[in-house]
């Protein structure tokens, strides 16, 4: 059984959501941010996530050490920053709730932002860029990202870039912080055994004098299809094939993940059957349908050995377009009995419903139960998948290829393919020659 999480706006436009569960053993918190690298001007790419590891330093009453204490009563602390916001989440026992609450609230709302910490943490992000560079798969990613939004935030890495990091100081943290993270950009969203009065007394008495400010937008991004090839020194070429997708608030919404389920949804799903098991081309495969500052994207992203880029396109090619021809009834009812799997775990564990209630506020969509959810998938019928496929799968596509580029067919031929088209002998094929490799991730 599910309750309706209850909603509640103190009159500084801040917002408060409690999922109360009293059988729980524990508490969660996130306090979610409506500023992300979609909100960033293109001088400041990376901003958000640098202040995200920086709040972690210190506040007006807490410091470090006794901020990383919460772990000493069994509880932890996290933060992830994405496109749309920032997330800063906790996890207790209900009697030491108060205290958490504190400590978490103190770091998001007067980090001190000390200067003894700010060259060591940007060092470390400066190390995760270098990761990501180092890592064939992230990069394959964020450059098909950075292509198909072209000069939009949305295209823009996460990190940020070099350049723009090391340009940044603590004032500049500090000015940021205190433009964004204001009443009307931020939810508290609390789950577990814990009441609505509690949860509003608590967030009153530290929220309640946080100005309003002004509410965080981002501008749409627009998809533009690209075909980008790399050719790399790799042992593996990684394959990134991108549509427009569908956004969230959008009736097709459910039978968009539907289809990804099917495709990919575990070790019974077309593409693994059909990549993997049938033709060895790969380790991995999966899809995704993304949501990028709103918007949709339906991604397939894989990779395989050198030589195998022709066929592992055209099984990609003929699976797609399958989909828009046969579902079957039994596919729909895995895809629901899998989504109903995933959500009785998330209400008997509550693990991510408070981070869940606070994305679903600050993206403005209808807040619902899990069950709410569920009768959704119940609904789409094999012919909406079809319909959707198609619908996805129509639209001109973007490719995104890193590493030996051997055997990949040209963007005409994978159009033909998408249509349903016999693909052409490799011999027969024109060779095209490939990008110029682009600047990596981590630079503008």
């Amino acid at each position: 059984m599910t309750t309706q999480p209850k909603t509640l706006t103190l009159p500084n436009g801040l917002t408060i959501v409690v999922d109360e569960r009293p059988d729980a053993g524990r508490v969660t918190c996130a306090i979610g941010i409506r500023s992300g690298s979609d909100h960033e001007p293109a001088e400041l790419c990376g901003i958000s996530h640098l202040i995200e590891h920086m709040v972690f330093k210190g506040s007006a009453k807490y410091t470090r050490q006794e901020i990383a204490a919460i772990e000493d009563l069994g509880g932890d602390t996290g933060a992830s920053t994405c496109g749309d916001c920032t997330l800063y989440s906790s996890n207790c026992f209900p009697e030491d709730f108060p205290h958490v609450f504190d400590i978490l609230s103190d770091m998001v709302l007067h980090p001190t932002f000390p200067e003894n910490e700010f060259s060591k943490e940007r060092k470390v992000i400066l190390g995760e860029i270098g990761e990501s560079e180092d890592d064939p798969d992230d990069t394959a990613t964020v450059l098909t990202l950075r292509h198909i939004f072209q000069d939009s935030p949305a295209g823009r890495p996460t990190l940020g870039f070099r350049k723009t990091l090391r340009k940044m100081t603590p004032d500049i943290l500090r000015a940021y912080h205190a433009s964004h993270y204001t009443a009307s950009n931020m939810v508290v969203s609390v789950c577990g055994n814990i009441t609505v009065e509690n949860v509003r007394n608590l967030v009153q008495n530290k929220m309640q004098n946080l100005p309003a400010g002004q509410e965080n937008t981002c501008p749409p991004p627009s998809y533009t299809p690209v075909d980008v090839r790399i050719n790399a020194k790799l042992s593996q070429t990684q394959i990134r094939l991108a549509f427009p997708g569908i956004r969230k608030t959008d009736p097709d919404y459910p039978a968009a993940i539907t289809l990804q389920n099917i495709l990919s949804g575990g070790i019974s799903s077309r593409l693994h059957e059909c990549v993997r098991e049938r033709n060895g081309l790969a380790y991995s495969i999966a899809c995704s349908h993304e949501l990028i500052a709103g918007e949709g994207v339906f991604m397939v992203f894989t990779s395989t050995g050198i030589g195998q880029a022709g066929a592992m396109t055209e099984t990609l090619c003929k699976a797609l377009v399958e989909a828009t021809r046969t579902v079957s009834q039994g596919e729909i009812r895995k895809t629901v009995a899998s989504i109903r799997m995933g959500l009785v775990m998330e209400m008997e564990g509550m693990g991510g419903l408070d981070t869940c209630h606070a994305e679903d506020v600050l993206a403005k969509r209808h807040l619902g139960t899990s069950m709410d959810t569920l009768e959704k998938y119940k609904t789409v019928t094999p012919e909406d998948v079809m319909r959707v496929a198609k619908r996805i799968f129509s639209a001109k596509p973007s490719l995104v290829a890193y590493g030996p580029l051997k055997g990949l067919p040209g963007m005409p031929e994978i159009e033909e393919m998408l249509r349903g088209k016999a693909p052409k002998p490799q011999a027969a094929r024109k060779k095209r020659p490939p990008a110029p490799a682009p600047k990596p991730p981590g630079t503008p």
